[in-house]
């Protein structure tokens, strides 16, 4: 990659204006951009000085705004792309085994995002996202053909277009995060991942307020958070499917002295149906939270309560929460309080 930016200095200087406009130091930007395309693409005195250049506004010519030299120009804008592909093949190649739960957020969300931090430095007004996607991956994959131009009239097919059979076929393979990604993509798979049943021996939802959340399926599959808020979000669009179906569901609150789930943007509650679950662990110092829970679920299909790590427990709240028809249909219940 060093070798093709050496061999193409116009693209090597939009990308020293790239990191330029990211308003970063020049110790950080030369760092960065070392770690992208090689240590021996430029000396640091060299840097310094188009740094300088682009302080001033000066990119071969005196311009009003710098980013109208990449905005105005396909092949400048290709090489930033350029950057941001680099850059992400250069952060999962830092990523060592013991992170792999975060390396494979990274791969999912990877031109998405890349995308999101060029918008901001470019605007959001000079390539679409799919263009953009095209060539963050072409350059991902090692083609670095700034000159390649794509057929326009040439049919791309999506996930979308293959027979239902198929894709059913594919869903079944997925994991719970995977179908909440697709659900994303579009409405009309949405729909079709909606329509596939999906069982499960466990959900388990553990909200932290100063380290990393988490969500986990099965044991197997887990996803972390830095903010317990995304976490909760995430978690709502697992349980969207109306054919979700849960042996247990685990929710850990502990370390919440207010309830999460009061907000009416992370209420648990769906408009559309109650959840099947058949065992409800809930761990938390607060009874309360429970009343912006268990209406959440199915009763009758809910057997089985179990409440972990309550301070001595108000009497009022329980009086509402043993009023609850979930509670009423349930079988089997304990609660341990702490102390």
């Amino acid at each position: 990659m060093a070798d093709f930016l050496k061999n193409n200095p116009i693209a090597l200087s939009h990308c020293r204006l790239y990191e330029r406009l990211q308003k970063k130091s020049v110790e950080v930007a030369f760092t960065d951009f070392c770690s992208v395309v090689g240590k021996d693409a430029i000396k640091k005195e060299e840097f310094q000085k188009w740094f300088d250049r682009f302080k001033q506004g000066i990119f071969d010519e005196s311009i009003d705004d710098m980013r109208n030299t990449l905005r105005s120009d396909k092949y400048a804008l290709r090489a930033c792309v350029l950057c941001e592909s680099l850059k992400y093949k250069q952060l999962e190649k830092n990523i060592n085994e013991s992170y792999r739960s975060w390396k494979n957020d990274l791969v999912e969300s990877r031109s998405y995002s890349a995308y999101k931090d060029f918008c901001e430095v470019i605007g959001d007004d000079v390539m679409e996202y799919r263009e953009f996607d095209f060539w963050f991956y072409r350059f991902f994959n090692g083609e670095y053909d700034f000159n390649f131009e794509r057929d326009r009239d040439q049919r791309v097919y999506e996930l979308s277009d293959m027979p239902i059979d198929i894709i059913g076929n594919l869903v079944e393979y997925l994991d719970m995060f995977d179908r909440s990604s697709l659900a994303k993509t579009s409405r009309s798979l949405h729909t079709f991942t909606e329509d596939q049943k999906l069982f499960h021996h466990a959900l388990e939802l553990t909200l932290y307020c100063y380290r990393s959340s988490k969500i986990r399926v099965d044991e197997k599959h887990f996803r972390s958070y830095t903010d317990w808020k995304e976490a909760i979000l995430d978690f709502k669009n697992i349980i969207k499917n109306p054919k979700l179906h849960l042996n247990t569901l685990l929710i850990n609150t502990s370390c919440f002295y207010n309830d999460p789930f009061k907000a009416e943007e992370h209420s648990l509650k769906l408009s559309t149906h109650q959840l099947h679950v058949k065992k409800l662990v809930f761990e938390g110092i607060d009874e309360y939270y429970l009343l912006n829970i268990l209406p959440c679920l199915k009763p009758g299909y809910l057997t089985t309560i179990d409440i972990l790590g309550l301070e001595p427990y108000n009497d009022s709240v329980m009086k509402e929460i043993v009023e609850l028809e979930q509670w009423k249909k349930a079988q089997y219940f304990s609660i341990d309080e702490m102390g």
